[in-house]
């Protein structure tokens, strides 16, 4: 796209596969190759400083695979779009007959948007906090979380909560972690997650979907690795002398007793693993909550 200085023409054929891949069955694999193509582009267009690595320039002779430009981001929406719409179609029109084909197309349908948006946030948007950016990842998760709902009802039986729902609340839960790093600075970032894991536990009250339970361990998995990241959870810097009162105390407390929450809310609708996955976040964020006021309150 690069090299040929227009990628306009590009968009069109990206465009053009999905469509055939839409009305002919058989050509699956061209969604495949349009998807693969799109997150590749949009991947090589995210600035190595921004992610501290120079392995996105991934277009032959270390030349970019698109230019960021206004151009490249409008085409970055449309094919949004049009992967969302037409995979979400699909999905929903194979999601009673051909319960495979339709989980493809619910991939493609949630890889694409979530990829392109989050290359337009590190390359054009300000990555410390971008309600600009926020608001179109909690467009995309009410979307996703619709359009899962809107292929569950075409199954057969319906509300089974299959291989393409899965994907589509997968996107979902994915979109809302976008959109709490993009919307909040560090430290309500991560006591919003931990709390995001409620609700993906609660909704099992309504829905018996298999992916709920591993949408609320997902959350416990990020808060955990934002703690690994950054143990003080505001940065040293900025964090309160005050022994007891400081952001430790929400930043491992309330993902703990959130956890707990799912936890429990779990073993009285689906159980299962992630019952017992969450269980363990929760002993252990309660355990590193008294252990980092203890280790701040000492030094």
């Amino acid at each position: 796209f690069a090299s040929a200085g227009d990628a306009l023409h590009g968009a069109v054929l990206l465009a053009a596969l999905v469509a055939v891949a839409l009305y002919r069955p058989r050509a699956l694999p061209l969604v495949f190759a349009a998807g693969i193509a799109t997150v590749l582009i949009y991947l090589g267009i995210i600035p190595p400083a921004t992610i501290g690595a120079d392995a996105l320039d991934v277009g032959l002779d270390a030349q970019p695979l698109a230019s960021s430009d206004a151009l490249t981001f409008s085409i970055g929406i449309a094919l949004g779009l049009i992967f969302f719409a037409a995979s979400f179609w699909a999905a929903h029109r194979f999601a009673a007959a051909a319960s495979r084909r339709a989980a493809c197309w619910a991939a493609w349908g949630v890889i694409p948007p979530l990829v392109v948006l989050t290359a337009l946030w590190l390359t054009f948007g300000d990555i410390d906090r971008d309600l600009g950016y926020a608001l179109p990842a909690l467009l995309l998760l009410l979307a996703f979380a619709a359009g899962g709902e809107w292929i569950a009802r075409a199954e057969q039986p319906p509300l089974v909560g299959g291989p393409a729902v899965s994907f589509a609340l997968g996107g979902a839960g994915v979109a809302g972690l976008l959109m709490l790093h993009m919307a909040f600075g560090s430290g309500w970032t991560t006591v919003l997650l931990g709390i995001g894991a409620i609700l993906p536990a609660l909704a099992t009250r309504w829905r018996s979907y298999p992916v709920l339970g591993w949408i609320s361990v997902g959350a416990a998995v990020a808060v955990l690795g934002r703690v690994a990241f950054d143990p003080t959870i505001v940065g040293a810097a900025f964090l309160s002398r005050t022994p007891v009162f400081n952001w430790l105390l929400p930043g491992y407390g309330v993902p703990a007793l959130a956890f707990g929450f799912a936890a429990w809310q779990l073993a009285r609708t689906t159980n299962g693993r992630p019952r017992l996955a969450m269980e363990a976040a929760s002993a252990l964020f309660a355990l590193l909550t008294i252990a980092m006021l203890v280790r701040h309150a000492m030094h």
